[in-house]
């Protein structure tokens, strides 16, 4: 039986197909269609002969949500509120993120306000309606909104996610008097307080509804006129899966759906080789990803913003970066030289890449510097051109009087100090220190940069993992299904009433089980993790806090406080013990395990390093080291136990390594490059 995993990011699509029988692995990539991501995702499945007959299950992480984002391409969206609260969602926060930036402007709503609707009601934050739903005024926006062509609906109400009783008439409304129309309510998106940001979310969710759902209906049909009779499966951006029915309906939770699948591959590795503490390392070709491990855990975060707009929804934690293989180097108007956050993408692609792309790349830096091999590039399938990127790269290089080999390395240098700019977010600006973890490297173009980055930040291991260039597509492999519930619960801690407690960890648990009976699970275990976001009395933002499950009884309570302060203290390095606490809202994750592929320790053969070894070429360090002929060796040659120092380079049908000078690396047991840095 075969388990089949689909990545699109935003230059190539990655196949990973694992045979549950034999234990081996296909691999396979083509080239992103931005126009209609299935395409390329079908095109992977046509090129590896995959038998779909055969398959138990399919993976499916995209940027489909994103793309729809950038280019503003969603579906015409309105939205119904409660009387008197139609500006929330345009008038947002009054706070300004770019404090100092006086060109500043607030990202354009992506409902406008004239689409923005009202209907007399009201429920209190006790949940208690004060005023009945008017269904005749909800039968007016309905009207109004076919009669402007809105075919998909996004339904937030004042304090719903307490009590929903009037979005879900809303919602039996328009299933009857506009059935065409897709429609979002807010309780069932994003069930939390804060107006605003609830209205951003549910309102992101209702403009990429329609879009999703196009693309994964065509998707699986397609699959199906194939021969796959299962369903497709979905990554969600909290690291766990979701069957495509529960994506139609709430999308944002696959926004960052493929970066997070490296995230719980990284994790795997991390358990192999021993390394507890990690910064997982993604640089594809649009975009680099970093995200901290600390004891392997993956850290959650509650909200987060895509294009300036608030998404509340659970997602493992990822700093990006627009510093990808596809990413441009371009001169401002000040004739500064910059590297992104623009990239070339797939069409055209870099210049090497010899579809019509003109601007250079960090792709074509590389190229030209020596790093990458023109002949060898996708394992001999596909030629760059270094002429091309060559003469690309004069025309900046003659800007700043520069010859191109030169030019080359600053855009290297300066895409690097974008990318340790990220990794800073995620340890040194949280504070972590980046010398106590180790770098997971992955993605088409990590391996490449791994190393001078962990140079520079004094990260002392870089493991490149089997196959990296598939590494994401590879994680989704390792998933489990997930599912996160929240109940708004705000009482203060002491005098919290344990049954209520109880009850609202029961319900919540209960509609884990139900949504995890309806997928494939066969008879995995099923997990229930609970937590509690917490404060202190009179504070506006809480802490979230692992909670035990079971009963529980008054002294539960007091453990509770106890994780809390020292949650607090590790987070802001103070706790104020003789001040009350307060719960503000009550978490249930829900998990169904999954089977997940095993790794075998690889044989040791007789073969030496230099059976290995298939030659070298001089690659160009910059300005200090200058040009400096390297060794360059197949990585499927080498074998566990085989020693290399740099500088050196090893190649794979996907992905490259560059090893600096002094640098040493050492294949493990399973086939990973572990690097020690100097």
């Amino acid at each position: 039986m075969l388990r089949i995993s689909v990545d699109i990011g935003g230059t190539f699509t990655d196949l990973v197909v694992f045979n549950e029988v034999n234990g081996k692995c296909i691999l396979n990539k083509a080239s992103t269609t931005p126009q209609d991501q299935s395409i390329g995702a079908l095109e992977c499945l046509k090129k590896s002969k995959v038998d779909l007959t055969n398959t138990k299950s399919l993976l499916h992480g995209t940027t489909v949500i994103i793309n729809t984002l950038l280019e503003g391409k969603g579906a015409k969206t309105g939205l119904i509120t409660t009387k008197g609260f139609r500006d929330v969602y345009e008038i947002a926060r009054m706070a300004k993120p770019e404090m100092y930036n006086p060109f500043y402007e607030k990202p354009r709503p992506l409902i406008p306000r004239h689409l923005i609707l009202e209907v007399s009601e009201r429920t209190n934050s006790d949940g208690k309606i004060v005023q009945v739903l008017d269904e005749s005024e909800v039968e007016d926006c309905l009207s109004t909104f076919r009669e402007k062509d809105v075919i998909s609906i996004a339904v937030c109400l004042l304090n719903s996610y307490v009590n929903p009783d009037n979005e879900i008439k809303i919602g039996e409304i328009a299933k009857r008097r506009y059935p065409e129309a897709f429609v979002s309510l807010s309780h069932r998106v994003s069930n939390e307080w804060r107006e605003y940001e609830r209205t951003s979310t549910t309102a992101m969710n209702a403009y990429v509804q329609p879009i999703v759902g196009r693309y994964l209906g065509k998707l699986e049909a397609e699959l199906q006129k194939a021969g796959l009779e299962c369903g497709v499966n979905i990554m969600q951006s909290n690291g766990g899966l979701m069957t495509s029915e529960i994506a139609k309906a709430q999308p944002t939770q696959m926004i960052e759906s493929g970066p997070v699948a490296g995230v719980i591959g990284a994790v795997f590795i991390g358990g192999l080789t021993g390394f507890k503490n990690i910064i997982a390392f993604d640089m594809g070709g649009t975009t680099a990803k970093s995200s901290l491990l600390e004891n392997l855990e993956p850290q959650i975060k509650r909200e987060f913003t895509v294009l300036g707009h608030p998404v509340r929804a659970p997602m493992i934690e990822l700093e990006e970066v627009g510093a990808g293989g596809g990413s441009v180097g371009w001169i401002d108007p000040g004739g500064a030289l910059h590297v992104g956050p623009r990239s070339a993408g797939a069409d055209p692609g870099p210049v090497c890449y010899g579809k019509g792309g003109l601007e250079p790349t960090v792709t074509d830096a590389n190229l030209l510097v020596g790093k990458i091999n023109p002949e060898y590039f996708l394992g001999g399938e596909m030629k760059l051109n270094k002429r091309l990127a060559n003469t690309a790269i004069r025309e900046l290089g003659n800007h700043f009087g520069k010859k191109p080999i030169e030019m080359a390395n600053d855009i290297i240098e300066i895409a690097n100090s974008h990318m340790m700019g990220s990794i800073r977010l995620v340890s040194v600006q949280k504070g972590y220190d980046p010398r106590e973890f180790s770098l997971v490297a992955y993605g088409g173009a990590g391996p490449l940069h791994a190393c001078a980055l962990a140079e520079e930040l004094g990260i002392p291991n870089v493991i490149i993992p089997n196959n990296p260039a598939h590494f994401s597509a590879w994680g989704m492999l390792l998933a489990d299904f997930r599912h996160d519930y929240v109940q708004v619960y705000v009482k203060e801690t002491e005098t919290a009433d344990v049954s209520e407690i109880n009850e609202v960890f029961a319900n919540l648990e209960d509609k884990g089980r139900e949504t995890l009976s309806k997928e494939d699970l066969e008879t995995s275990p099923i997990v229930m993790l609970r937590s509690v976001d917490m404060r202190y009395v009179g504070q506006e933002h809480t802490v979230n806090v692992v909670a035990s499950g079971g009963i529980w009884v008054e002294n539960q309570k007091k453990l509770l406080e106890n994780n809390f302060h020292s949650a607090h203290e590790k987070l802001f390095t103070f706790n104020l013990k003789s001040i009350p606490t307060e719960m503000v809202a009550l978490r249930v994750t829900a998990i169904g395990k999954t089977k997940k592929p095993t790794l075998e320790k690889l044989e040791r053969t007789r073969r030496t390093v230099e059976n290995a070894m298939k030659g070298k070429r001089d690659v160009y360090f910059g300005q200090n080291d200058g040009i400096v002929e390297c060794r360059i060796y197949e990585r499927r040659l080498l074998s566990p136990g085989h020693e290399l120092y740099g500088p050196c380079i090893v190649e794979e049908q996907a992905s490259t390594t560059v090893l600096n000078a002094d640098q040493k690396l050492t294949v493990d047991d399973y086939g990973h490059l572990v690097i020690q840095i100097a």
